[in-house]
């Protein structure tokens, strides 16, 4: 999970960075809001795994979903990260989710003049997307992204969906 992390702050600060440069954003007041959204969105996924746990499954979190104690976040999110027989359990980690959430980042990014809630949507469908790429690169299949997805897609067109994602996410970029 560490790896992971760090690998989509990487990608944060890379993409966000050059956000920054074609826009000239050198000045404090514009680079500091934008870039910690960008830190805040990158967790919010993590989030998908407490809402399964409280919220969908609470008798698997363990306890009786009544306590949010610190270290019992982080030993859910650990526990459920990476565990495929819940991946179509996911709220956030879904096609249905991700295209209704594709539109919502359209409105915040071109209509919104807060940075840090422009860096915040960004960074959490680019995880969304990032996590998506990845999943198809190590298996070869997205397969438990469509489960709730109401249209039956082959193979193809859920890869043509991905592609779509994230072509759609770096045109949001020159929105910015």
């Amino acid at each position: 999970m560490k790896k992971e992390l760090g690998l989509h702050l990487m990608y944060v600060l890379a993409v966000f960075g050059l956000i920054v440069v074609v826009k000239s954003w050198f000045t404090l007041d514009l680079v500091v809001p934008f870039f910690v959204g960008g830190i805040i969105g990158t967790f919010f996924p993590y989030l998908d795994y407490l809402v399964y746990a409280y919220l969908l499954k609470p008798s698997s979190a363990g306890n009786d979903g009544s306590s949010l104690a610190r270290g019992t976040i982080l030993e859910i999110i650990r526990k459920y990260h990476g565990d495929k027989s819940i991946a179509a359990d996911l709220v956030f980690h879904s096609a249905l989710f991700q295209a209704v959430f594709s539109v919502f980042t359209f409105f915040i990014v071109t209509s919104s003049a807060s940075l840090l809630a422009r860096g915040i949507v960004f960074s959490f469908s680019m995880h969304l997307i990032l996590d998506q790429v990845n999943q198809y690169v190590r298996t070869k299949d997205i397969e438990s992204w469509f489960a709730r997805f109401p249209i039956d897609l082959e193979a193809g067109q859920r890869l043509t969906f991905v592609v779509g994602n994230a072509v759609l996410l770096f045109v949001f970029a020159l929105f910015f």
